[in-house]
């Protein structure tokens, strides 16, 4: 008998071990599944999903397919119908497409933003009438030696902190225009939109003095009264690469 009373308490002793074994062991387990997640990145909504999309620079290219220089100015047309006398007050347009240049800015931080130096083929400038282009060409700005109308700029004013897609901006460039071997510093008003995170469209204008750089218009029989300010326009796309 007394080694039977013996094994029970060595047998009731194992058991009430296992017991306190398992219900541990439970414990932990219980712990394990009512422990707080791991935390998870917040994902940025409206305009801080906008602005997130374009952290960092981007260098946008000027598309010369879908830009257009061109200048703007009046004179008065003469005709051998009404005998040479005053006819009627047209508007002078001459464009081209041939345009090249870089915008390197990051819309999260604007006030970093560059422009690099815009050229514009000058020999490539069209009027609608071939006497017009010609005399443009050889005399007005006599292409042959000054390939290229050149805009550097120095200073860009107006630009807001950031921007963000769809946002439509108005500031001011200023720099150095060259035409032929005349360099003044002017002013082009920008107003340019970001249409998305690799497309910036815009206009720039700049209102110019012929006398200033040197613009004589041949004497012609049909042209008389033009003009001395010149509207420059510069309609541009630009795309990220």
């Amino acid at each position: 008998m007394k080694i039977v009373h013996h094994l029970f308490k060595q047998r009731g002793f194992h058991l009430i071990w296992s017991v306190i074994f398992l219900l541990l062991l439970g414990g932990c387990g219980e712990e394990q599944l009512t422990s707080p997640p791991a935390p998870t990145a917040a994902v940025p909504t409206g305009s801080e999903a906008e602005t997130a999309v374009f952290w960092g620079e981007r260098r946008f290219v000027i598309v010369p397919e879908e830009t257009t220089a061109r200048f703007e100015l009046e004179e008065d047309l003469r005709s051998s119908i009404t005998g040479w006398a005053l006819g009627a007050r047209i508007t002078v347009v001459g464009e081209t497409n041939q345009v090249s240049g870089d915008i390197l800015l990051d819309p999260s931080n604007l006030s970093e933003t560059a422009v690099s130096d815009i050229q514009i083929d000058a020999h490539s400038i069209k009027t609608n009438e071939f006497f017009r282009n010609r005399a443009i060409q050889q005399f007005i700005l006599q292409t042959e030696a000054h390939p290229f109308i050149t805009f550097q700029p120095t200073t860009i004013i107006g630009l807001p902190d950031s921007a963000s897609v769809g946002e439509t901006l108005h500031f001011e460039i200023m720099g150095e225009l060259t035409i032929r071997d005349i360099s003044r510093t002017e002013q082009f008003e920008v107003t340019a939109t970001l249409f998305s995170e690799t497309e910036l469209s815009g206009t720039a204008t700049a209102l110019i003095s012929r006398e200033a750089y040197a613009l004589t218009i041949p004497n012609a029989p049909n042209d008389t009264n033009v003009d001395e300010a010149v509207d420059l326009y510069i309609d541009f796309v630009a795309r990220a690469g």
